[in-house]
């Protein structure tokens, strides 16, 4: 892995949803499938081993959250949780993040397979982006969620 990170050297607070003390959580620019959402610590820290322990209750403190806040709003019935820890696992940004994928009944395409086809593969728009992020901040992940 290289030493830059491009959630660090980047400005993402646009695709911000929510954050916490430790974690927050983003709306990829590139979903995988519908609601996808990137849960990852605010400071840098390259491996999921590396969090303290503060970070990791957030965090699953955080996926609680979501998979409550997405049940109730729109009607999830399950989730999958995807982490590539270590360049071997396939991690390609150098700053540990989780990858939430909601589950419904009656979903056309499971995460797996559309990581897995090309075809598949969506790039929002920069007004995409804004109105799926504007959506999901009117869902109340967390008490310490701001206002939108």
């Amino acid at each position: 892995m290289t030493n830059s990170c491009e959630f660090c050297d980047k400005n993402i607070d646009n695709q911000e949803i929510f954050r916490t003390d430790y974690m927050k959580v983003l709306c990829p620019h590139r979903p995988v499938i519908d609601k996808h959402l990137i849960i990852m610590p605010i400071n840098h820290v390259g491996m999921f081993d590396e969090l303290s322990g503060d970070e990791v209750l957030d965090c699953f403190s955080v996926i609680k959250q979501i998979k409550e806040s997405f049940g109730s709003v729109y009607g999830m019935i399950g989730y999958n949780l995807m982490v590539n820890n270590g360049k071997k696992a396939g991690q390609k940004i150098p700053h540990i993040h989780i990858h939430f994928f909601p589950r419904f009944e009656g979903e056309i395409i499971s995460p797996f397979k559309a990581m897995s086809d090309q075809n598949n593969k969506v790039i929002l728009s920069e007004q995409e982006l804004d109105d799926k992020i504007k959506s999901l901040k009117n869902v109340r992940f967390y008490k310490k969620n701001p206002s939108p």
